[in-house]
């Protein structure tokens, strides 16, 4: 098999700082008829990480300008080349959504089938660009000694473009959410809808062949199932996907399905996440920071759907809000909620406090019983449907002023859970609340007690190397492009 050749090194320097994000804009060849650009699989560089490499993702661009890229380069950049980044409202992020490649420490990468592979540079139309982000856990925040140490993705890439187009979808519930301390065990679900899928424009139906759970220090079990449904939306079937029934999070590795598991338009995926938070008595906030929390399935499928890479859902922070001022028996102030602010602790505020705070203030320790009504809750209440791609949520995609402008801030902050404009006329299971919220009813099920056929070896293949050296003397980035010669 003939394969193409890149390399790229950069050398970074770690500061004493607990949650660091580096972030590049890579600029993609275009693809023609006689020079495939399919992603065929990928490992890490160097898997001896010292404890402080947290994972690894690069994502496609779409619709990414010039005067952008420039400008977060002078606003946050620590080289020509890389810049401080992971917050998810900037504008870049907001048009670099896609994700094509994740590893997450611990995990060995991930080998394609024979016949799949991932257009990392997407069709003739796409845009040339690419982020690449690393992000790195330092708990001591202490500036590491044994260094340097490499760090990133090695990628491989067929010289045929092979017969189906594969795609990525994380999965799961988005991280915004609040988990209870001291509970031995407390479940969280997130979905992808069928509208969501439907929207992004599956026509028929996708084949998931491998997997991979994610979560922080609290996660301890993860099922991903698929949930078929009968007209009236009632589920009918229960299948499970794959499950990692004793997570460890410094051993996140893909799980290759010995059948591959189809799912179809009147089907969704459901992820459920459980927790042990007995050894914090701090309430948890899902968030990017390995403090925080998250619960994501990521998912590869064929053939892929060009609309779609987040594919998550939430319980609104009005039903959170609602639920705890009806548990207590005191007057509680006023909420502000700012969907547009994912990732940052004042997403979610009463009176003046973060609601991170208040729950540590004013509800410590919580019985099992009422952590139980609080999870019922969750699972029950009407779900928001987070379905992103780069740019734009996918009930938008057809309005022509969808792509943000400028960078977010205050009123004009970009909004990724915004309602759509057009009519809702045919978006079945899909409603409005008196404010205009969007919400849909999600699938109530529970899945066997079984465990699925997976297996998880070693990819067999010479792979191309993208690397992150990183030092603590100095701060210098090299970046080698090799130009690429395919033979007809």
């Amino acid at each position: 098999m003939k394969i193409q050749n890149v390399s790229k090194n950069v050398d970074v320097q770690l500061t004493d700082e607990r949650t660091q994000y580096f972030c590049k804009f890579i600029q993609l060849p275009a693809p023609n008829e006689k020079k495939s650009k399919h992603m065929i699989g990928y490992q890490p560089v160097n898997n001896d990480t010292i404890g402080v490499l947290h994972h690894v993702i690069i994502y496609t661009c779409s619709g990414l300008t010039e005067e952008e890229r420039n400008r977060h380069h002078e606003e946050a950049k620590l080289t020509d080349d890389y810049f401080k980044c992971g917050d998810y409202t900037m504008e870049y992020f907001m048009k670099c959504f896609h994700a094509v490649a994740v590893w997450a420490v611990g995990g060995t990468g991930l080998e394609m089938p024979e016949n799949v592979g991932y257009p990392i540079n997407g069709d003739d139309s796409a845009d040339r660009w690419a982020l690449m982000e690393v992000h790195f856990d330092n708990p001591s925040e202490k500036v590491p000694e044994i260094l340097p140490i490499r760090a990133g993705l090695k990628i491989q890439y067929a010289k045929k473009r092979r017969t189906m187009d594969a795609g990525l979808i994380s999965s799961g519930a988005s991280w915004m959410f609040y988990l209870p301390p001291k509970q031995k065990e407390f479940s969280l679900w997130g979905t992808c809808s069928n509208h969501c899928l439907e929207a992004a424009g599956l026509e028929d139906k996708i084949t998931v062949f491998a997997g991979m759970a994610h979560g922080h220090r609290h996660l301890k079990d993860l099922t991903l199932s698929k949930v078929t449904k009968n007209a009236e939306g009632d589920a009918t079937a229960v299948k499970e996907v794959f499950r990692e029934e004793n997570y460890d999070r410094m051993y996140q590795e893909y799980k290759y399905l010995k059948n591959d598991v189809e799912v179809s338009l009147n089907e969704d995926l459901i992820v459920q996440c459980k927790y042990n938070t007995e050894n914090t008595d701090k309430w948890v906030r899902g968030g990017l920071e390995q403090v925080n929390e998250m619960c994501y399935a990521f998912i590869y499928y064929y053939p892929r759907l060009e609309d779609i890479s987040f594919c998550t859902s939430m319980t609104t922070f009005e039903d959170v809000f609602d639920f705890w001022n009806t548990t207590s028996s005191d007057i509680i102030d006023e909420p502000t909620y700012q969907y547009n602010r994912p990732g940052h602790p004042d997403e979610f505020q009463i009176g003046d406090s973060n609601a991170e705070d208040f729950f540590d203030l004013n509800f410590p320790n919580i019985s099992k019983e009422l952590a139980d009504q609080y999870q019922s809750m969750m699972r029950n209440a009407n779900q928001h449907p987070m379905c992103m791609s780069s740019g734009m949520n996918v009930f938008m995609k057809d309005d022509e002023d969808s792509t943000p402008e400028g960078e977010p801030e205050g009123n004009n902050a970009w909004d990724p859970f915004e309602d759509e404009t057009e009519a809702w006329e045919g978006k079945a299971g899909l409603y409005k609340k008196p404010d205009g919220f969007v919400t849909f009813i999600a699938t109530i099920f529970e899945p066997e007690d079984s465990t699925p056929q997976c297996f998880a070896d070693d990819p067999s293949y010479d792979l191309l190397q993208s690397s992150v050296p990183i030092h603590n003397v100095s701060f210098i980035v090299v970046l080698i492009t090799l130009f690429i010669t395919f033979f007809n």
